[in-house]
């Protein structure tokens, strides 16, 4: 089965082959989840909660891959994340999403709390690089009640063109009160 997506169907269609492309199915975050269960053991996976992202830095190719910005449920999300760790035993769980903090309010802090609700026991990791712009105290909190054990910033460097380029996602002070915020809630612990 193909899935069209808003570039994935654009791009077959310059493939240049005729075909009826109605055939093809919309887009289902349902239909769309990785088939781990056909491993014989594992003990991480990778996901997405969202696809594509808001911003245009100019070094990133994100919305030329994936044009617009679309968040997925926060309780499909769980629902997955409760699958893996429940029937399937994962123990850690990456999540690739190119702006996973947009939003907080509507996406990612929904998510946290359905995590901590229903004490789905895993580490959580963000090898992709999260805004650091995004992180509060209360949030940061949150990511640490939720299981998040490897929290990696996207801080494309000091200099004044490199942080207009990358639209002020952080300037080197918010990066280093957001990291000692980070490092002081996980001393708690």
């Amino acid at each position: 089965m193909l899935l069209r997506g808003r570039g994935n169907l654009r791009s077959y269609k310059r493939c240049g082959k005729k075909r009826n492309y109605d055939q093809f199915e919309a887009w289902s975050e349902d239909k769309a989840l990785p088939a781990y269960e056909l491993y014989d053991r594992l003990n991480s996976v990778s996901m997405f909660t969202s696809r594509g992202c808001p911003f245009r830095c100019t070094y990133c190719a994100s919305f030329l891959l994936e044009p617009g910005f679309t968040l997925k449920d926060p309780e499909k999300d769980v629902a997955e994340i409760e699958r893996y760790v429940t029937k399937m035993g994962i123990n850690d769980i990456a999540f690739y999403d190119d702006a996973f903090l947009v939003n907080p309010e509507k996406h990612i802090i929904p998510i946290l709390e359905l995590l901590i609700n229903k004490r789905l026991h895993a580490r959580y990791h963000t090898p992709n690089g999260i805004h650091p712009k995004y992180i509060k105290l209360r949030f940061a909190r949150l990511l640490w009640k939720a299981g998040f054990r490897t929290l990696r910033f996207g801080f494309e460097g000091t200099s004044g063109s490199i942080q207009k380029a990358s639209i002020q996602k952080a300037s080197r002070h918010k990066v280093i009160t957001m990291i000692s915020k980070t490092l002081w809630i996980a001393s708690k612990k």
